[in-house]
């Protein structure tokens, strides 16, 4: 597999398709296309209304074109009035969000998730973005027994917080947050909750083993990003001139991808860029061909040649 020529350009012009309201205190916009990494970064609103401002950075959804927007004062009576600016391209906003009620306090979307057996965490998807949180009011709870090593990191959007910890797939955990464990967006602090978690067990999930070899002349770090579902699910490093066996065992069943990114500034991310100071991204290369792991299948002997 050759990825020297595959680049993410998109086929046609940008346009906004549809500007909705979704959740109290919010509002949707769609454009017609994914878009591009530069694009996404350099999206903002525009508000003919000072008193709009400031509002939460975009909430970006699987399909990269939907963008969801909290507003951070809003009244009943109140119509967003502005222009999302990408670039040089600009679209009106006009649109009446539903009213928020002040005081609704803030919870998970679901009551029970998925663990892999593995250090890859649990990722947890909350009805409004989160602001702060105090791990001090949580207790993970493995077979009865509360247990203190595992971390909470932010998640991929604002309404998301993820568990680092090793879980096995022979163990029933269960996630119990206090009162006032975490505040949203609005300032309102949390219910009492609590999330079970299901870890999968290895004879339901999958192998896939690839050889990676580096024949660029970019004298910088690559990294080599496994993806599902829009999101990374695994990241590697690889240096110049190197070759690098990559396994990655026990994933779960579903449809991945690859992508990769030379880390020009040597900072350990991807740099967006900015139009405004005439930065360019870090050039970003996706291979458009899917793979897919199925239950019990080990897929090996996957040559990838970066030139």
């Amino acid at each position: 597999i050759d990825m020297s020529v595959v680049e993410w350009v998109p086929s046609v012009p940008l346009k906004l398709k549809d500007q909705s309201t979704t959740l109290p205190g919010t509002y949707r916009l769609v454009f017609n296309r994914p878009l591009l990494p530069l694009e996404e970064v350099n999206l903002r609103i525009n508000y003919f209304d000072h008193y709009k401002k400031p509002h939460i950075p975009q909430h970006l959804t699987d399909t990269r074109d939907t963008f969801l927007f909290y507003l951070a004062k809003y009244t009943d009576t109140s119509t967003v009035r502005g222009l999302a600016i990408i670039g040089s391209d600009s679209f009106p906003v006009n649109i009446k969000p539903k009213y928020f009620k002040p005081g609704r306090k803030t919870e998970t979307i679901q009551k029970e998730t998925f663990a892999l057996p593995g250090p890859e965490g649990v990722t947890f998807k909350y009805s409004r973005p989160v602001l702060n949180i105090s791990k001090e009011r949580s207790h993970l709870i493995k077979d009865s027994i509360e247990i203190a090593n595992y971390e909470i990191i932010p998640g991929d959007i604002p309404s998301e917080f993820i568990i680092k910890y090793p879980f096995d797939g022979q163990t029933a955990y269960a996630f119990i947050m206090d009162s006032a464990f975490l505040t949203d967006f609005y300032g309102i602090p949390s219910d009492v909750d609590t999330v079970r978690l299901k870890v999968q067990s290895e004879n339901n999930l999958g192998n896939l083993f690839i050889n990676v070899e580096r024949a660029d002349t970019v004298d910088a770090p690559l990294f080599f990003q496994l993806i599902k579902s829009n999101k990374v699910y695994r990241e590697d490093v690889i240096e110049s001139n190197s070759v690098l066996d990559i396994k990655y065992h026990n994933i779960g069943p579903g449809t991945y991808s690859f992508r990769y990114y030379y880390d020009l500034n040597k900072n350990k991310q991807w740099d967006g860029g900015n139009i405004l100071q005439n930065i360019q991204p870090e050039p970003l290369i996706l291979y458009p061909k899917k793979t897919e792991i199925r239950t019990k299948w080990t897929i090996e002997d996957v040559f990838i040649l970066i030139k």
